[in-house]
């Protein structure tokens, strides 16, 4: 398991969990740019060594999975995330073909 540590603006620490690759060996890379809980938070989304991303699905926790559409392979989406640790599962994808999921944890 690898962990990064993202620091956000207020200076609190947050770990991150990285997700396993796909088997391909492709998996969109997930980034959060972190705010208070409660408060819009950027998330970042792309699949590095990729030059055919259409569309990025991403899930928080067990709620519905929501399009982003992107651009040059990367595509960012507003989310608000709650007090706690909460898993984002993004999915990549050039039309309906399928190129890679990742999922990452995030705490508050």
């Amino acid at each position: 398991m690898d962990f990064d540590v993202l620091f956000c603006r207020y200076r609190r620490a947050m770990s991150v969990r990285r997700g396993t690759l796909a088997p391909a060996g492709i998996a969109p890379r997930i980034v959060l740019n972190p705010t208070a809980p409660g408060e819009v938070s950027t998330l970042l989304m792309f699949l590095p060594n990729a030059d055919e991303v259409t569309t990025y699905r991403y899930r928080i926790g067990d709620a519905d999975e929501i399009p982003a559409r992107a651009f040059w392979n990367v595509a960012t989406a507003d989310v608000t995330l709650t007090t706690g640790t909460t898993t984002v599962t993004v999915r990549a994808f050039n039309g309906d073909v399928f190129l890679g999921i990742a999922t990452a944890d995030f705490a508050l």
